[in-house]
């Protein structure tokens, strides 16, 4: 069996920002955190307590021990900037409650990185040909079949990288045989023996729009543009707008962007602001 290789950090941005992070039963990656992100909180979630209390990690670490498959996080909802950990839709009973019960613990902005092991990898379906399938207590999955489940679970912007794995001449030529029986194999897909994801609840541009000022600043912001654009007192709101524009530094560019995401005729809105 194929065996995955921590690769999750890449996907984390450079930066020395303090983070809110859960790094989830994949203890590979606690000594790297706290050494990448040592301004950041990191909360360690383990069932098994023999390991999390051997766990050689220090830093702003807090463990904590429990199976997230069965009980909920002892966290804050809303609190999170990344949810880490390899195969979390796996080992569950039903994978869309537990990528939905995830996502309501990260931020508006908050990102889920896991992975899943691909049941197109050339390694599964060899096995299947030869009539074995070792995969009986475990969830594999499709690459649009996770995407169709993260979406399901109302994460609006997902991607992917591969991690192939190790083909060997009898795999290859297979390949070559199942692509000529019309077998899809996008991007070597068939290659893939697993699926680095990183799934975020905002769509880029939105998580930058969300990043930049509080959750009560930007819900007054929508309030005010809104106004203006269907003329609810549209005189009163611009002037409160200009005023909450100076109060908390709004840029020009940025308030731009907010109202082509929060307007319908946002054209109209720029004209009249202008």
């Amino acid at each position: 069996m194929e065996t995955i290789v921590p690769e999750l950090t890449s996907f984390l941005p450079p930066g020395e920002n303090p983070l809110q992070i859960a790094l989830i039963e994949s203890l590979d990656y606690a000594k790297e955190l706290a050494e990448m992100l040592p301004n950041s909180k990191i909360y360690i979630i383990k069932a098994d307590a023999y390991e999390l209390e051997n766990l050689n990690a220090t830093g702003n670490i807090e463990k904590i021990n429990l199976d997230y498959t069965e009980t909920p996080l002892p966290l804050e909802k809303n609190s999170l900037d990344y949810i880490i950990g390899d195969l979390l839709l796996e080992n569950v009973g039903n994978p869309q409650d537990i990528a939905s019960g995830l996502g309501t613990y990260l931020k508006e902005t908050g990102i889920l990185l896991t992975s899943f092991r691909n049941i197109r990898y050339i390694g599964v379906i060899k096995d299947l040909m030869e009539g074995d399938y070792f995969f009986v207590a475990r969830r594999l999955y499709a690459k649009r079949e996770f995407e169709r489940l993260l979406a399901a679970c109302f994460y609006k912007d997902v991607r992917m990288k591969s991690q192939k794995g190790k083909v060997d001449k009898k795999e290859r030529d297979l390949i070559k045989r199942l692509e000529k029986a019309e077998f899809e194999n996008v991007d070597e897909e068939l290659e893939a023996a697993f699926y680095m994801v990183e799934a975020a609840k905002s769509m880029p541009e939105i998580r930058l729009l969300k990043s930049m000022y509080s959750k009560e600043t930007r819900k007054r912001l929508g309030k005010l543009v809104r106004r203006i654009e269907f003329d609810a007192g549209r005189e009163e709101a611009i002037v409160e707008l200009e005023k909450l524009c100076q109060k908390e530094s709004v840029f020009e560019d940025y308030l731009t962007d907010f109202i082509k995401q929060a307007c319908f005729d946002y054209g109209k809105v720029l004209d009249i602001i202008k």
